[in-house]
């Protein structure tokens, strides 16, 4: 069997080669930090009246067929813009990073703007989920290389800092053919900082409540050959209690030290080398309650460091291989008091998380063709005393194609396939299709389809953990991938510059979602299964409107319905509905001022379904303004919320003051 599996693999990439090394006419290159544009196109950035960008496709040599100038757009505005995850027919939503930062927003749980998509606690963390489903079928990257640091099947995205970042690129769904197991919800993409040809040089303070403080430093530049940026931050909060009578909302406090940088050089015009590294250094604490209700403090360190590398080779300007490698490490060490049972009792638990990516990928097209395909080598590694054998390693081999063909000025279709050999589960394949249609100057329509998976983790499978409260908790090396079947719909009516509507539409059922189920009952003993069959469907709104020359309206709303189909429950810690509402006013291009108000439905905070959390409005004030000192921001959020709920999303009314300065 596992060579049938193997040749598999071997078909996809061998066919793939094939039709790649066909002959190309046009001239076309790819953006860097992205993927490709539409074929014969290079990027074009015009501003709009709002302050956003619109990102566009110009023809890029007369005498060639005329490619429509946004086959890769959605939504064009302030609030949101297309960006180059995925080019054409795939539905990509990008946001600029001002969005977050004009509310004073230090890390990636941001994305709680977005109705759609929603922060999920967990012991030691938040983490991001999209379309209701668990934060476990999100995949984040940054600048397309997948994360390490699961806890809990878990990505802490309050360790995600923004700084740096350029935009923020989210997929719905498994829509993309180059991203396998994980991305079963969909893909969040964060783009690092492209500097100009000048060195720049930038720096960035904020204060807040609860003694939040942080700094940032960013430098960079880029000419015809070399191209370097780099960024520091260091965050710091002090704990706050969101509720005095109930300890286990007590909020983290955390001290924190991250880098980021990239360095990319052109040794030819054919051969290009690329350099990018990061690191994280926290330290946090804070107060919970385990299981039985007892609280207990809990203290976290943790280090997170990756390096990657690639080289490129373009025999000439519409044909382009990479070879890139890609390794993570993320070292976490628990420390927890239980406090009630036993005084000053502790308990340690420490793991090291890593994996190794090696990828062979070729971009190619022509006139009305764009192809991408690639080979890739994954390879998992958990060290931890909460797993049998204490060490584990899973690796799997995948190939992948994607093949975008452009219909004259009014159509698009993709088409992709991939398949994975995992070490453990075998061969899996994830087709994939989507196809775009402009109506009429005013309208178009996305759909699409993908098939997606994820894989058990090494804690799934391999977990051994015998708690001091008298439970135990038991891995499955049996499990079976989730799958997962995922129907997309994006429909965009524009009936002049100043206003604009999109209605989305998502249908996505999840097979074999593994679950912990209790197994026996006398001493309590809990495993990991293939258990559940999850459903989450929903409709998205967003109208922007300008009002006058100085006033600007953005809506979005979401409603989500998110079940357990065996038991007919609703998913945890998912809302029916979410929806905000943003009102700007321009005073001009570096003064304004937001009104932003959010509000959400209540939702069941365990799968049982026996706890209904309330549901909340906030209303922050945003304000951005430029003083000879520099840029200067001041945000109120949650204003009328003094001391804030159980389960609220802030700790309370905050009050924030950023500067940040040019050099």
């Amino acid at each position: 069997m596992q060579d049938i599996h193997r040749f598999l693999i071997a078909a996809v990439a061998a066919v793939s080669l094939a039709m790649l090394a066909a002959p190309c006419f046009a001239q076309a290159e790819t953006p860097a930090g992205g993927e490709a544009l539409p074929p014969s196109a290079e990027a074009q950035t015009v501003d709009d009246d709002t302050g956003g960008e619109i990102t566009a496709a110009v023809n890029a040599e007369e005498g060639q067929d005329e490619i429509p100038a946004d086959l890769g757009q959605i939504d064009v505005d302030a609030e949101g813009q297309t960006g180059d995850l995925l080019p054409g027919p795939v539905a990509v939503e990008s946001f600029p990073i001002e969005l977050f930062q004009l509310s004073s927003a230090e890390d990636l749980t941001a994305l709680d703007r977005i109705p759609w998509i929603t922060n999920q606690d967990y012991f030691g963390g938040r983490a991001l989920s999209l379309m209701g489903l668990s934060p476990k079928f999100t995949q984040i990257l940054v600048d397309g290389k997948r994360v390490t640091g699961f806890i809990d099947q878990r990505l802490d995205a309050s360790q995600l800092p923004l700084a740096g970042l350029e935009r923020i690129e989210v997929i719905k769904g498994p829509l993309a053919p180059k991203y396998g197991s994980g991305a079963i919800a969909g893909v969040i993409n964060l783009v690092t900082r492209k500097p100009g040809p000048n060195f720049e040089l930038r720096s960035q303070t904020r204060a807040g409540s609860h003694g939040l403080n942080s700094q940032s430093l960013e430098f960079g530049k880029a000419n015809q050959a070399t191209e370097y940026f780099f960024s520091l931050q260091r965050r710091q909060r002090n704990s706050y209690d969101m509720n005095l009578r109930t300890v286990e909302t007590d909020g983290d406090a955390y001290l924190s030290s991250s880098f980021t940088g990239k360095l990319a050089h052109k040794l030819n015009p054919e051969w290009s080398v690329s350099l990018e590294g990061s690191y994280l250094d926290e330290f946090s604490h804070n107060v919970q309650s385990a299981f039985g209700g007892f609280p207990r403090r809990g203290e976290f360190d943790t280090t997170r460091a990756g390096l990657s590398g690639s080289i490129t080779y373009e025999p000439k300007a519409n044909l382009a291989y990479t070879v890139s490698y890609n390794h993570s490490v993320y070292d976490h060490h628990m420390r927890s008091y239980f406090t009630t049972i036993t005084p000053d009792q502790e308990e340690e638990d420490s793991f090291r998380e890593g994996f190794s990516d090696i990828e062979f990928s070729v971009y190619t097209s022509s006139v009305r063709d764009v192809w991408q395909a690639g080979m890739l080598y994954n390879e998992d590694r958990l060290t931890s005393e909460r797993i049998f054998d204490r060490r584990a390693r899973l690796e799997a081999r995948s190939a992948y194609i994607d093949w975008e063909r452009y219909f004259g000025e009014n159509s698009a279709l993709s088409l992709g396939l991939r398949a994975d050999d995992h070490s453990l589960t075998g061969l899996h394949i994830s087709p994939k299709v989507s196809y775009w249609q402009r109506f009429s100057p005013e309208t178009d329509l996305r759909l699409g389809y993908g098939h997606g998976f994820r894989t058990p983790s090494i804690k799934e499978l391999y977990f051994n953990y015998n708690s001091p409260y008298g439970y135990t908790v038991r891995g499955n090396p049996n499990l079976e991938p989730e799958t997962a079947n995922a129907l997309t719909a994006v429909f965009t009516y524009t009936p002049s510059k100043k206003r604009s509507w999109e209605f989305g539409a998502f249908y996505e059922q999840v097979k074999g979602t593994i679950t912990t189920t209790e197994i026996l009952a006398s001493p309590l003993v809990y495993k990991e299964v293939n258990l559940d069959k999850t459903r989450s469907q929903g409709l998205t709104l967003h109208h922007r409107r300008e009002l006058g020359e100085k006033w600007f309206l953005n809506w979005d709303h979401a409603l989500t319905d998110a079940t357990d189909l065996d038991t007919g429950a609703r998913l945890p810690l998912s809302p029916r509905y979410r929806s905000s509402l943003s009102l700007k006013y321009l005073f001009n291009e570096k003064n304004e001022v937001e009104l932003l108000c959010s509000g959400t439905s209540p939702s069941y905070t365990a799968i049982e379904n026996d706890r209904l959390a309330p549901g909340y409005v906030t209303l922050d004030m945003n304000w951005s303004f430029s003083t000879q000192w520099g840029d200067c921001s001041l945000s109120a959020c949650n204003i009328t919320d003094r001391t804030n709920r159980l389960y609220g999303p802030k700790p309370g009314r905050e009050f924030f003051f950023g500067l940040t300065r040019k050099f």
